[in-house]
């Protein structure tokens, strides 16, 4: 009898260590599946965001284009407006006037001063990156 007992409760005991190994397998398994499935998520918000990212730099790209459209505009009118400036400044000057009192030469000026800060500020935005 006392053999029969060592033999059931060994029988018993590689049973229960069966039963644990699979327990834990089916644990790592189960784990495994949760991780796939965080990963999988994850890379969904990635790509999301990659396009939205994608998206944002195209109309960035497009607003920086319209920017230096704006900026060549600009350029071109200030040349321009010099060339008129001194013209008008010769002809001042044939008789015997000051242009600089006159107050759309001052107005003028100031204008042309200001886009020279606008181009400074449109020349300064960096390159848009590609995607």
């Amino acid at each position: 009898m006392n053999a029969e007992k060592k033999v059931f409760s060994r029988l018993f005991t590689e049973d229960k260590t069966e039963l644990a190994t699979q327990k834990i397998e089916l644990g790592s398994v189960k784990e495994l599946k949760m991780s796939i499935s965080d990963i999988k998520g994850l890379i969904q918000s990635a790509e999301r965001v990659g396009n939205k990212l994608g998206s944002d730099l195209g109309s960035a790209e497009k607003t920086k284009r319209n920017l230096n459209d704006v900026d060549r505009d600009l350029r071109s009118a200030v040349n321009l407006a010099k060339n008129e400036l001194s013209s008008f400044e010769n002809k001042a000057k044939e008789l015997g006037l000051s242009a600089s009192n006159v107050s759309e030469v001052k107005e003028l000026e100031k204008l042309m001063q200001d886009v020279k800060e606008y181009t400074k500020f449109i020349n300064g935005i960096p390159k848009i990156p590609q995607i």
